[in-house]
């Protein structure tokens, strides 16, 4: 075995920070010839960190590579819950945190195979607890792509904002630059279904628009550029637990109201005619939200986020832009750069994303989203009335 060549995993993902404060993923090879995963008791609970994959030791005095040692000291609080529990395995599966904020990345699966009980439970545990799962090499179809999805619920049936049908399944959204009516060649951003694509650029929550929001998304790669359309991810959950004092904490009971037509008006006028605007009327959301497995809260806020009910305008906006920008503040934010096959889950409840510019005029960029059906509205009632309170909020151009 050659210098820094690994006889059980070969090139080891790891992440360490960038220039610009982000963690994102990286291939490194270990300092020495020798894995990691051999001979020797495993760390537990009591190490005060984090468990490793089965037959992982400590090495004793072997120093650690030097951005995995500033990876520790990083001035994060500890997760409450995943302490002993993360990094799991099975035989097979492990799953290990790749930012301090959200995210781990899962090996030893494929998911394109019906999985186990144990295994299935081992990955929906994790996505509790860290929100967005990073799958790679997964060489799905979009049967089974959707079939994987299925496990977790329900799937939504998705009609494009615009109107349009879905052109692949109602199942299974079409994200990417080529022009199904015109033989798949590459369309610029200035046609009005990129113009409307460009909208995934801000920072939202899938379906927070819709009466019921989504509960998970999962994006599958099929062909990527070669610079640029990444997508970052910021974990509201956190964004919740670390608000300083000079912030209004949000109060639970308190409402906010969503709406694309707000959204899609901040970039552009004009995208929706006026018989699909009457389609996507402004819905209630809670501004405070649980996780009903581990009760963990998390704020709800994003591009979607209109007006706080109850507050005078001005101030309702101040709020949440505030907190928007405390919860997408740099250091927080998880980049994946996207490798063909790829495949990343992320939990709607509590994760804020948005994709990242590329060369759309000369590059194709072909992405699969399947979307999980939330189990219910989160403020009742569920849609908004128009008041008087709204004047002066709604921008010009947005029906309601």
């Amino acid at each position: 075995m050659t210098q820094g060549e690994c006889r059980h995993h070969g090139r080891q993902e790891l992440t360490r920070p960038g220039g610009d404060g982000r963690v994102r993923g990286e291939s490194w090879r270990p300092p020495s010839g020798r894995c990691r995963l051999g001979a020797g008791r495993s760390t537990g609970a009591g190490s005060g960190g984090p468990r490793h994959a089965a037959g992982v030791s400590r090495q004793g005095s072997r120093p650690k590579p030097a951005h995995l040692r500033r990876a520790r000291q990083a001035p994060y609080p500890r997760r409450r819950h995943g302490r002993g529990k993360m990094a799991k395995a099975t035989s097979r599966l492990a799953i290990r945190p790749i930012h301090p904020c959200v995210g781990a990345l899962v090996e030893g699966v494929d998911l394109a195979q019906p999985l186990d009980q144990p295994t299935f439970r081992a990955i929906f545990e994790a996505f509790q607890e860290y929100s967005v799962l990073v799958f790679r090499e997964q060489r799905l179809t979009d049967e089974q792509q959707m079939a994987f999805s299925e496990r977790f619920g329900p799937l939504e049936t998705t009609i494009s904002s615009l109107g349009r049908e879905n052109h692949l399944h109602p199942n299974l959204v079409d994200l990417s630059n080529l022009d199904p009516e015109h033989g798949g060649r590459l369309m610029d951003w200035t046609d009005r279904r990129m113009v409307y694509q460009s909208g995934n650029q801000l920072w939202h929550s899938d379906s927070s628009f819709k009466p019921v929001p989504a509960l998970a998304s999962l994006l599958s790669a099929r062909e990527v550029p070669p610079l640029g359309g990444e997508t970052e991810f910021a974990s509201m959950r956190y964004a919740y637990a670390t608000l300083s004092e000079e912030t209004r904490r949000p109060r639970a009971g308190e409402v906010v109201v969503h709406s694309i037509l707000y959204s899609r008006s901040t970039i552009a006028r004009g995208l929706f005619d006026a018989e699909r605007e009457r389609q996507l009327p402004p819905v209630r959301q809670a501004l405070v939200r649980a996780n009903p497995v581990n009760g963990r809260q998390s704020i709800f806020v994003g591009s979607h986020a209109w007006y706080i009910e109850g507050m005078p305008a001005g101030e309702s906006r101040r709020l949440l832009d505030d907190l928007l920008a405390h919860t997408t503040r740099s250091a927080c934010v998880y980049q994946h750069r996207w490798q063909p096959c790829d495949l990343v889950m992320w939990d709607n409840r509590c994760v804020l994303h948005r994709g990242r510019p590329w060369d759309a005029a000369r590059h194709r960029r072909v992405m699969r989203r399947t979307t999980v059906a939330g189990e219910g509205p989160t403020a009742d009632p569920p849609f908004a009335r128009r008041t008087p309170a709204w004047e002066g909020i709604i921008p010009e151009g947005v029906g309601v």
